[in-house]
């Protein structure tokens, strides 16, 4: 994913169905923000360039488990470790998230709830009399097969100390072997600076492409005047 202001990262996933009710997987995840210019504040609150610079890194590893409990419900859940560093400063943390998919009596309706960032953190970037919290995220999520190739999905999400945030997707088989997405976030206001891209913050647009065992997915998405996110997926599966 090449993000705005120099920032990006990448997964790597490696999911396996162990049998038709099991799965699991494994996944890794980086993300690095770049160069940020370091500066320090004057006897009169304003801030001063130094001419140093820092930056700052994620990694987060884990373990993935999912099961078919009922023709009604499937959970799920993922252990996973946290490692963040800014600056010369770090932290880390073990996790759990959990996840709950009910099929509901109609067919084309399914209803997602999880809870994510469980668990405790193990090493703080400041003293311990400093404690910082890991954000706790609990979303609701609502699935629509509104025609044989259209999909919209619905999520709510609330994190610790943030408002809540709808968002909005939309997919559409045009071919076979081709899919068009769009989608929008609510909090798209946040991203609001001014400037004439500002009415485009919280709009995405993608498209998917399958050939054989392969998916390639792209995905654009505005923040307004601060930029654009590109983010590309490649997919392939093992299964024949």
């Amino acid at each position: 994913m090449d993000h705005f202001v120099g920032s990006g990262g990448g997964s790597i996933q490696y999911l396996v169905p162990k049998n038709i009710y099991e799965s699991y997987g494994f996944f890794l995840n980086y993300w690095n923000s770049g160069s940020i210019d370091r500066t320090e504040v004057s006897s009169n609150f304003d801030l001063v360039e130094t001419g140093d610079s820092f930056g700052a890194q994620n990694v987060i590893g884990g373990i993935s488990y999912a099961r078919f409990i009922s023709p009604a419900v499937d959970i799920g859940g993922t252990v996973k470790f946290i490692w963040d560093k800014i600056d010369d400063s770090s932290a880390s943390a073990v996790l759990l998230d959990l996840g709950l998919m009910h099929h509901t009596v109609n067919e084309r309706i399914k209803v997602g709830l999880s809870g994510r960032n469980l668990g405790a953190q193990l090493s703080y970037y400041s003293d311990v009399d400093y404690k910082e919290k890991v954000p706790t995220v609990f979303q609701a999520g609502l699935g629509v097969d509104l025609l044989e190739s259209t999909l919209v999905n619905i999520d709510l999400v609330k994190a610790s100390g943030e408002d809540f945030v709808a968002k909005l997707g939309m997919e559409h088989r045009i071919h076979p072997a081709l899919v068009l997405r769009g989608g929008f976030r609510s909090h798209a206001a946040d991203y609001y600076s001014g400037g004439s891209l500002a009415f485009t913050s919280g709009l995405s647009f993608g498209l998917g492409w399958d050939w054989k065992n392969w998916a390639v997915d792209y995905s654009v998405s505005s923040y307004g005047d601060l930029g654009l996110a590109n983010q590309l997926g490649i997919r392939y599966n093992f299964d024949n």
